[in-house]
């Protein structure tokens, strides 16, 4: 978060101002849980009554981290005992660059949310890192090429 005061009446400040004012205003606009979140097999939105109240709210958590790239590339995949927390490659605004895949950074903001909130709701699990069983873990959840598995959380 930046502090923004208001332009003075200068023509390039008052620009500025009118930039300010129109890149910010998605009003920081978070995609919806149905969007990001799925329910045993990929692109089959999870719903409320599936999960219990306090993964829900671990879910509603994660959506709303902050996003370096500002395009929530996290998803998540439920299943009864296991979430596993999954990044969208697709390169947007900047967050696939070539040697520099910013898109797990945000992904590992929404872990944390996840994590914290789990935590204050009395689960003791723990994020495992895929990194070494990526393509292993791709292939058995027939997920797009471009969703990259990065984390297990087993409740």
């Amino acid at each position: 978060i930046s502090p923004v005061g208001l332009a003075e009446e200068s023509q390039l400040e008052s620009w500025t101002h009118a930039l300010v004012k129109a890149v910010s205003a998605s009003g920081g606009r978070r995609k919806s849980l149905e969007e990001i979140a799925f329910w045993q097999r990929w692109e089959e939105p999870v719903t409320e009554g599936v999960v219990p109240p306090e993964l829900w709210q671990a879910l509603q958590m994660a959506r709303l981290a902050p996003s370096w790239s500002n395009v929530q590339p996290w998803r998540f995949l439920l299943s009864e005992n296991i979430v596993l927390a999954i990044g969208d490659s697709r390169s947007r605004r900047g967050n696939n660059r070539p040697g520099k895949p910013y898109y797990r950074l945000d992904v590992g903001i929404a872990m944390s949310h996840f994590w914290l909130t789990t935590q204050q709701l009395g689960y003791r699990g723990v994020w495992h890192s895929l990194l070494s069983e990526e393509t292993e873990a791709h292939g058995a959840l027939n997920i797009p090429d471009y969703a990259v598995p990065i984390g297990r959380f087993v409740l």
